[in-house]
């Protein structure tokens, strides 16, 4: 009788033992999940930063070489206001060229 009680005990033991790990696993998904959604969430706010920064990096190169343009720009019109038969003659020389080359 005593050894039945015994393999019983055993059995009550085994069971609560696998209550209990069942109950770890449970936890330790939920914790890995929490972990899991935690480190998306901190790449997600880094991927963001770093998309703004580079936005700002590209707007203020955008901004430097448009300026640079315009002065080029600006320069060459005042070349051409200040000697407009030697632009003339410049650009007819150029087009007589390029016309020569690409036939």
């Amino acid at each position: 009788m005593a050894e039945a009680k015994s393999v019983t005990e055993a059995k009550n033991n085994a069971r609560e033992d696998l209550d209990a790990l069942r109950e770890d696993i449970a936890a330790l998904k939920a914790d890995l999940a929490a972990a899991v959604e935690a480190m998306r969430d901190s790449a997600q706010r880094q991927a963001s930063t770093i998309a703004q920064q580079i936005s700002e990096e590209a707007s203020a190169i955008y901004r430097e070489v448009s300026d640079a343009g315009s002065k080029a720009t600006q320069a060459l019109e005042d070349k051409v206001e200040e000697q407009p038969i030697t632009s003339i003659m410049i650009a007819f020389a150029v087009g007589f060229v390029v016309s020569r080359i690409t036939r």
